[in-house]
């Protein structure tokens, strides 16, 4: 289709494992589409599969901490289909009621940085905290005031699971899902194990800095790991698309 939908703009959360993507209008984010993997081969075949038939958007937003191959694919994409040009967004020093606490704001990933946007938009004035489960798991603490106070990066279950197998050559990678307690396979023993890492080290930040905390959970293996967890904690997998669609209109 070639018409384009007034006011109508296509978010791309660029992820190391998968695209994103949904529509906002006027700031709220109206529709999320199914992930586009974010993986080789990667070509312009496969955004006509998942974008050749959508209306033409008004305008395009990218957040990306992708290869630069797959931004530049999708760029070329949309400059080809839809004569637009992409908007790329990028974290920075203070937005939408949000201070970022690097040293250097552009360094913080775009992807913690939008997630944070979104949690201080659902809850305003408290303390809040984020976990993106996706390609490496990020934990980010915001405080009442807004300000970012930090974060840890550490590897997601997938990663986990590469690690052990080319370390140890007689460990399997075939178990892909989660288990609670200890395992009577080798498959079963490295999900629990990988798993509860993660639960671990989710439950430890909660307990040493955000005890106060809202706790969202984002990330393709969010609903993994929030199946063990032992805290409230709110599940909102477009956390990023949420926070990219404040970021445009806030910028706006």
């Amino acid at each position: 289709m070639d018409n384009m939908t007034a006011d109508r703009i296509l978010l791309l959360d660029a992820g190391n494992s998968r695209i994103k993507w949904g529509f906002a209008r006027e700031g709220q984010q109206i529709e999320a589409g199914k992930a586009i993997p974010a993986r080789l081969p990667f070509s312009h075949a496969l955004l006509d599969r998942h974008w050749g038939e959508l209306a033409r958007p008004s305008a395009v937003a990218l957040a990306s901490v992708a290869a630069r191959r797959i931004d530049d694919a999708v760029i070329a994409w949309v400059a080809e289909r839809w004569r637009l040009e992409v908007r790329r967004i990028s974290a920075c020093k203070q937005m939408s009621g949000v201070i970022n606490g690097y040293e250097d704001p552009s360094a913080l990933g775009v992807d913690r940085w939008l997630g944070l946007l979104a949690a201080h938009r659902l809850s305003p004035a408290s303390p809040a905290c984020v976990a993106d489960c996706g390609t490496a798991i990020t934990l980010d603490w915001l405080d009442a005031d807004g300000k970012h106070r930090g974060g840890v990066i550490a590897p997601g279950l997938n990663m986990m699971r590469t690690a052990l197998a080319q370390g140890a050559d007689r460990l399997s990678m075939a178990h892909h899902g989660s288990h609670q307690g200890p395992g009577k396979t080798t498959a079963d023993a490295i999900a629990a194990g990988v798993s509860g890492a993660a639960i671990g080290l989710i439950e430890h930040f909660m307990q040493q800095y955000g005890r106060d905390c809202a706790l969202f959970l984002t990330g393709g293996d969010a609903p993994h790991i929030a199946a063990g967890l032992n805290l409230p904690h709110r599940l909102e997998p477009n956390l990023v698309l949420m926070g990219l669609s404040i970021a445009v209109s806030d910028a706006t």
